[in-house]
């Protein structure tokens, strides 16, 4: 009967010191983080172009030196994804304070340019994206009088049959 109680007695010395050992670490870690040890410092962006990353800076600066436990992925998410040319945002903590964002573009599809010549770059989607989307090897796409949205859907399938290299230039009537 002593043997039991002794393991008894020892296990509840080790769950106490167990315990006092983790609100110690609580306490420690709340104390470091209202130090600003685990503020967000860093933000580490992979697949944005330079010419967008203005646009990436202001979406996460909101977020910035606040504790990374408490930086709200979702919210730094949707902001990201509200980003033109953006289809997909992934972002994961990185401790003590970095956060890690891949962003997704949109593939750009064509170049359309209007008869009175404004030009827009469209997606595969069929949204229209930032002239920083603009590359000389997109096909090109001039309309000839004003166009209706139906054609849009066309002009996209049109385009990703095309060899951009071959084929620079299709006129539309």
């Amino acid at each position: 009967m002593s043997s039991g109680t002794s393991r008894f007695g020892l296990l509840g010395v080790l769950l106490f010191a167990g315990s006092i050992m983790v609100f110690i670490s609580a306490l420690g870690y709340r104390w470091a983080e209202r130090e600003g040890y685990f503020d967000l410092e860093t933000v580490r962006v992979r697949g944005c172009r330079a010419s967008d990353s203005a646009a990436v800076a202001g979406a996460v600066r909101p977020f910035m030196r606040q504790p990374l436990g408490r930086v709200d992925m979702d919210s730094l998410t949707f902001r990201l994804m509200s980003l033109e040319g953006v289809s997909g945002v992934e972002a994961s903590r990185r401790w003590p304070t970095t956060v890690l964002v891949e962003i997704i573009l949109e593939k750009p599809a064509m170049l359309l340019v209007s008869p009175g010549g404004d030009a827009c770059v469209l997606s595969t989607e069929g949204r229209r994206l930032p002239e920083s989307f603009s590359v000389d090897t997109l096909p090109l796409a001039v309309l000839a009088s004003p166009a209706d949205t139906t054609l849009i859907p066309a002009l996209l399938e049109w385009a990703e049959s095309v060899d951009a290299g071959r084929l620079r230039e299709g006129h539309l009537e």
